[in-house]
């Protein structure tokens, strides 16, 4: 119980190293993204490098990287993927992926750590440009988030919906919202607490569904998608977590919704 309250307190404090787009080399808008950011062992890893550059920017073979290294770039590398000596333009607008499913050159599954891929490009006259995204991968297998709805006894409103861009994955922001159309109309602030305690409390503004004081994670003006930073590490995945919605409105009246009972997923 007390591992589950660390993610909680977790939550709060890091903020999200997500799939985000990075900064790839010296061109404004050139950008690279690892998803996921901290994988589950054996899953998919995707390597993305963007053009929103204002010029052609080109790759010297098929892939997206050249090359897999422990921890970061330089050394030896664990896996080259197989490319083809073509060179690939990127348009500005466009983007390249090419995938890692965590194997060596031997086709082995690499253990668990962090991996860098090393990313190389070259404009239009061909001046070279490079950076290092990382991803991290876990000894736990991919496990998918989930987000189950919870009304309790006596139900509150089913209002808290679950993320609008998916559940909560590490390593990226979770989203959920609170709909107004039937449920505190007038209201001017949503909140959320999370709690590792599942329970069903009567009280005068809601069943209390995640223990007896959550703690409030997030707050967002009524009706806009929370932003909850997940954390980016390996040891929160298959963690279980109650979290709650809720409203108050002009006046001070505060409403509690239903709950959602989470999984932290990779995917």
């Amino acid at each position: 119980m007390k591992k589950l309250f660390a993610y909680t307190a977790t939550m709060v404090l890091l903020s999200a190293a997500s799939a985000a787009q990075l900064p790839c080399g010296a061109i404004p808008g050139v950008e690279v993204s690892v998803d996921p950011p901290v994988a589950g062992l054996g899953e998919e890893v995707k390597v993305t490098l963007t053009n929103n550059s204002g010029q052609l920017i080109q790759l010297s073979s098929s892939c997206t990287y050249q090359s897999v290294h422990p921890f970061a770039c330089g050394g030896l590398a664990v896996f080259s993927p197989f490319c083809l000596t073509v060179i690939t333009p990127i348009p500005p607008g466009s983007s390249h992926t090419t995938s890692w499913f965590q194997n060596d050159d031997n086709g082995n599954q690499v253990p668990p750590g962090q991996y860098a891929f090393e990313v190389r490009y070259f404009d239009g006259s061909f001046a070279t440009f490079n950076c290092c995204p990382t991803v991290q991968v876990c000894s736990s297998p991919p496990t998918a988030a989930a987000e189950v709805v919870r009304l309790g006894s006596p139900p509150n409103p089913p209002a808290f919906l679950p993320g609008v861009s998916g559940g909560p994955v590490i390593g990226t922001t979770w989203d959920p919202v609170v709909d107004h159309t039937t449920f505190q109309p007038t209201a001017v602030l949503d909140f959320v607490g999370i709690s590792g305690v599942f329970s069903n409390v009567p009280s005068v503004v809601g069943t209390i569904l995640c223990g007896t004081s959550p703690p409030i994670v997030a707050t967002s003006p009524a009706g806009a998608p929370f932003a909850i930073a997940v954390p980016a590490d390996c040891s929160a995945i298959g963690a279980a977590l109650c979290a709650q919605g809720g409203s108050i409105d002009a006046i001070g009246a505060i409403a509690l919704a239903n709950g959602l009972d989470i999984t932290i997923g990779t995917f």
